[in-house]
């Protein structure tokens, strides 16, 4: 959670920082991303020699998609219906026969440098034996200390409730064919029959992030969060993550800490890194991920500045220009 606490207390010292201004006439406006820089000596305008774009990563930050932008990732899959407003879903629960679908809203900026979102999440599965169900809503802040470097930090609350048996043979069958180990027959078996129940449990998690900017395409992203608190009605089906007593966890009981480089090319994000966790390998799901954006105002008008430089040399893609470009909101 510092990097909540940084955030407001460095919001009105960095107020002054030299950045694009924010367009006043349109209240969704945001200051937009650097210009694609065209080399002087003719060669192409690579990625890795453009200046950061502080607002690029939307999944650890209180950003949006653009308006009218995709991203089809292999950790989430969402469209930006509204300027600010998000609407995504996770593909890996949809695959196990859990439909979900997520809402973000970024509502609050403060000048060029602060922003605040609010989200939430919805999820449901229901077959023969069990139905299950799962609420999310919290909040993050994002500020831009530099323009290579920026803080972020959240809150989320967790609410699940489930009833009945599990069929573990059903969604073995599903995970299998995407290299999962999967448990013996006689192993499923017993675990549908320990986990009959019914079960209701909450959840508090404070997340904090920082990422560094070398340039547009390299970033350094570190990544923390913690279970603070939990309940559970029936403590006996979760006595793995919570004690009986239930109440404010210990911080190694509930940690995931990572590092990853993140890649962003003009339509491909990709992830990569490490961590540690209280839970085996639950750090992979912030250090890797592969995604293929596309849409929005930005990407259109940066497209057709390359595709100028590449037809008419660069008198013609510098009469291209910026115009138009805005950043992700």
């Amino acid at each position: 959670m510092l990097s909540l606490l940084f955030a407001t207390l460095l919001a009105p010292a960095v107020a002054a920082e030299a950045l694009p201004a924010v367009d006043t006439s349109d209240p969704w406006a945001l200051p937009p991303p650097p210009p694609l820089a065209l080399p002087e000596d003719g060669s192409r305008p690579g990625w890795a020699r453009q200046a950061p774009n502080p607002r690029g990563q939307t999944d650890f930050t209180a950003y949006t998609l653009e308006w009218g932008e995709v991203r089809v990732g292999l950790n989430s899959v969402g469209f930006s219906v509204f300027p600010g407003v998000q609407v995504s879903t996770q593909p890996v629960l949809d695959a196990v026969r859990m439909p979900n679908i997520a809402l973000k809203m970024n509502l609050l900026q403060i000048g060029t440098h602060f922003d605040g979102a609010i989200n939430g999440s919805l999820g449901h599965m229901g077959t023969d034996t069990m139905r299950a169900v799962y609420v999310t809503a919290g909040g993050c802040v994002s500020v831009i200390v530099t323009p290579a470097w920026s803080l972020h930090g959240g809150a989320q609350w967790i609410y699940g409730n489930a009833a009945g048996q599990p069929d573990l043979d059903d969604t073995a069958e599903r995970v299998a064919p995407y290299g999962v180990a999967v448990p013996s027959d006689a192993t499923l078996h017993y675990l549908e029959e320990r986990l009959a129940y019914v079960v209701r449990a909450e959840a508090v998690t404070l997340r904090a992030a920082t990422d560094i900017r070398l340039n547009r395409r390299d970033s350094i992203v570190l990544q923390g969060q913690a279970v603070i608190w939990a309940w559970t009605r029936y403590p006996g089906y979760a006595e793995r993550f919570v004690t009986e007593d239930s109440g404010y966890l210990p911080l190694g009981d509930s940690y995931t800490a990572s590092i990853a480089w993140q890649f962003s090319w003009r339509n491909v994000d990709l992830r990569v890194g490490g961590g540690v966790s209280s839970v085996p390998g639950a750090w992979l799901l912030n250090t890797v991920d592969l995604a293929w954006r596309f849409g929005g105002t930005t990407r259109g008008h940066q497209g057709k500045r390359l595709k100028a430089w590449r037809t008419g040399g660069q008198e013609v893609a510098e009469r291209e220009g910026p115009k138009g470009e805005v950043a992700p909101g």
